[in-house]
């Protein structure tokens, strides 16, 4: 009868050990802010560091020092450019950066060359800058309106 009680015990105090370090880890994670920007912990000392993370539906990046990038372009490896907004989401859709407007697909990449958009046409620089006045190629002028909507 000894036996079974001191291992009745210690099976209780390992779940007890067990279910507060779960505790102490959930509780650790979420938004942290210092004196240099903001960082996402996972747990106790963890953070996300050099890799995009979906955080309450966006995406993120965070940077070798585990800090989140914002009001900025991230290009990748594989010379996929993003752009980070103010609140550190990854856009999409339209987006103006100074004074220059951009084009990012459903996965946040920077699209360039010709684009149809709503039954309008735009052409989008190699640097990803939409084109507003004219277009020369080797055998065409293409014209565009301050909007960007190719005219003729």
């Amino acid at each position: 009868m000894k036996i079974t009680s001191k291992l009745i015990a210690l099976i209780l105090l390992a779940n007890l050990l067990l279910f507060s370090n779960t505790l102490t880890a959930v509780a650790a994670e979420g938004w942290k802010k210092d004196g240099r920007g903001w960082r996402y912990q996972l747990s106790e000392d963890v953070y996300v560091r050099s890799e995009w993370r979906l955080i309450g539906g966006k995406y993120y990046y965070f940077d070798r020092s585990n800090y989140m990038l914002s009001n900025s372009w991230l290009t990748d490896s594989k010379k996929n450019s993003y752009f980070l907004t103010a609140d550190g989401s990854m856009a999409t859709g339209w987006i103006q950066d100074n004074g220059y407007w951009y084009y990012t697909n459903a996965s946040g990449a920077m699209v360039t060359g010709w684009l149809q958009y709503k039954n309008n046409w735009y052409y989008l620089n190699n640097d990803g800058s939409m084109e507003t006045e004219r277009l020369l190629t080797a055998d065409k002028v293409y014209y565009f309106n301050s909007s960007g909507i190719w005219i003729r």
